[in-house]
């Protein structure tokens, strides 16, 4: 599958817009690979968490964080819990909050995974420049702010 110069524009949107849903596929399949014990999007989530602000948030922090439902969070957190990844603690205050903490063992996960995800990337990478790397960014980013916007408009 190649795009053409010849395409139209809405054309090259439906390439673009089929390549991602591919893409993704392949990332998920590759990313499955390196993650090993859990799957790549449960090591997304942890990789969020472990950058987010606050020190103890709940579901749908977490949720909004990542781009999903807290219903597939809370399945998520579930399996991460079961293996040792997370630790759940009841708010003081609202009995309906589950506090979300990372563990000692999802830290030594990623520092054993550091190498394997490096050089997945490497490879993914190969050939670009850093320009190139840095236009795909921009890029990617609109297209993901433009998404939000859509999701907003039909709330």
């Amino acid at each position: 599958m190649k795009g053409d110069a010849n395409m139209t524009e809405k054309g090259n949107q439906q390439f673009i817009f089929g390549i991602i849903f591919l893409l993704a596929n392949k990332l998920q399949l590759l990313g499955d690979k390196v993650t090993g014990e859990i799957t790549l999007k449960q090591w997304f989530l942890l990789n969020i968490l472990s950058q987010m602000e606050e020190e103890f948030p709940n579901y749908n922090d977490i949720a909004g964080a990542v781009g999903t439902s807290r219903q597939n969070v809370s399945k998520m957190i579930s399996a991460l819990n079961k293996k040792g990844m997370v630790e759940l603690k009841p708010s003081e205050t609202d009995q309906r909050a589950i506090y979300v903490t990372l563990t000692q063992k999802s830290l030594k996960y990623f520092e054993s995974k550091d190498d394997a995800g490096n050089l997945l990337l490497d490879k993914l990478f190969a050939g670009f420049s850093t320009e190139e790397t840095e236009q795909i960014a921009f890029l990617l980013g609109r297209i993901l702010q433009n998404a939000e916007i859509c999701l907003k408009e039909d709330k």
